[in-house]
């Protein structure tokens, strides 16, 4: 059983043409807000999660918070919403498979995870999957066990794992490729909207994620070739200083 972890970066452009075309985000979690008032640019998506309903409509608003968290890093996004929750944050290790699997697909440039597994069964498949998106060049960012403990896809080498750090300001971070979860980002409470636009205070690796989901797709306008280990230097060369002790 997977489970979602509930609990502004400025890149140097070097010459380098920003992407005239978006750079497109899937997020795989709980859907989208499709009634939201909120000028974001969302594609219709997929839904796995088995419910009647086939579109990626949110029905529980971990999935809307989350992609305007990566929003608001990075606002000409284009997000692909791929629903696996339903009314709570627990899905099958299949339908968790089947939408990752979609999204790779889809040839996105950045997937976000704010969710994650230690089912065994689930272990080899999610790697599989996983290595196959970052060799077709997708980014993918996924959230930490907030108890430090092995959880996947996070631990996966061709995922960057995150959780959220100790900052003043939103969209800092730390970058160590050796530590678990290797990225922290932002403060510990941060402010987004869920459903309906309502202002919500989280906090929890879940959101880490989806921040750094946004400075990844930044990363990727301006390097649309870039792969993992270019956005693994990009953080290592470029993480804040000013951090208020990180446990």
């Amino acid at each position: 059983m997977a489970r979602g972890a509930h609990s502004c970066v400025r890149i140097k452009n070097e010459g380098t043409p920003l992407r005239e075309e978006s750079v497109r985000v899937a997020v795989i979690d709980s859907g989208w807000d499709y009634q939201s008032t909120a000028n974001v640019r969302v594609l219709p998506g997929q839904n796995f999660s088995g419910t009647q309903d086939s579109s990626a409509q949110d029905s529980h608003g971990h999935g809307t918070e989350c992609v305007l968290l990566i929003a608001a890093v990075a606002p000409s996004v284009t997000f692909l919403p791929i629903k696996v929750f339903a009314e709570s944050l627990t899905t099958s290790v299949t339908a968790l498979l089947k939408g990752l699997d979609w999204a790779v697909e889809q040839d996105v440039d950045v997937i976000n995870l704010s969710l994650g597994s230690d089912e065994p069964s689930a272990i080899g498949p999610l790697q599989e999957i996983c290595t196959r998106a970052e060799r077709k060049g997708a980014l993918v960012v996924a959230a930490s066990d907030p108890t430090g403990r092995w959880n996947y896809p996070a631990s996966f080498e061709s995922v960057i794992s995150v959780d959220n750090g100790d900052f003043a300001k939103p969209y800092e971070f730390s970058y160590a490729v050796d530590n678990v979860p290797e990225c922290r980002v932002g403060p510990r409470l941060v402010r987004t909207r869920s459903m309906g636009g309502v202002e919500r205070i989280r906090s929890g690796s879940s959101y880490a994620a989806a921040q750094l989901s946004g400075i990844a797709a930044i990363f990727r306008q301006s390097h649309s070739n870039a792969g993992t280990d270019q956005f693994r230097r990009f953080l290592a060369s470029s993480q804040s200083v000013n951090q208020r002790g990180v446990p």
